[in-house]
């Protein structure tokens, strides 16, 4: 598969609307799970902080931010759930996230074709109560705000310029399937949140 210039420019307002929320919060501690070139893409503009990178994260506290993302291919793949999360951040720590919702259930066959095109994270989950889940695990939501349709464009980018014979298949699954495609069972979300109490010490008081 050849791609040719930046594969990633369709993503900017996503990497833009990131930067934008790191910048403002100036944070020294940020830990990263994802693909480092998240790093490149949205955390250059913070000077003097330390970045701590995927499995490495799961081993720190205190930290003022976490920021998690499921849209950029990575070999690394970790599964952090909220509550995970609360106990990685220091109180009022801010989470960023962009999560990959599935509305309904997805065949193994349809998931094994969007694997060959680099989708292989989803979770089950219905939209709505995505904020619900946030304050289950100690969050104050300050944004959830879907982004499929910003995210879909990439794709069919990558689709135009990148995709092989084989992989056509995988991308009719993703981007046309009246069942299973973005938009229709599958959803990117954008989340930023605050923790706002801590899940530990509520268990042990």
């Amino acid at each position: 598969m050849t791609c040719h210039g930046d594969e990633y420019a369709a993503l900017s307002p996503v990497f833009d609307r990131m930067k934008k929320d790191i910048v403002s919060m100036n944070p020294k501690r940020i830990g990263v799970v994802g693909s480092s070139l998240l790093v490149q893409k949205v955390v250059p503009d913070v000077n003097g902080c330390t970045i701590i990178l995927n499995e490495n994260v799961l081993n720190m506290s205190s930290l003022d931010l976490l920021l998690v993302d499921h849209i950029l291919p990575t070999d690394t793949c970790i599964e952090l759930t909220p509550k995970t999360a609360n106990k990685l951040l220091r109180l009022g720590g801010e989470l960023l996230t962009t999560d990959v919702l599935m509305t309904r259930s997805v065949p193994g066959n349809v998931r094994k074709s969007l694997a060959r095109i680099g989708f292989t994270y989803t979770r089950k989950s219905k939209s709505h109560y995505l904020v619900e889940e946030m304050v289950e695990a100690g969050f104050s939501c300050l944004r959830a705000e879907d982004i499929t349709d910003l995210v879909r464009n990439w794709w069919e980018q990558k689709r135009q310029v990148c995709s092989s014979p084989l992989e056509e298949s995988s991308y009719a699954y993703l981007l046309d399937d009246d069942r299973y495609s973005l938009g229709k069972a599958l959803f990117y979300f954008y989340v930023h949140a605050e923790k706002t109490y801590d899940l530990e010490e509520e268990l042990n008081s």
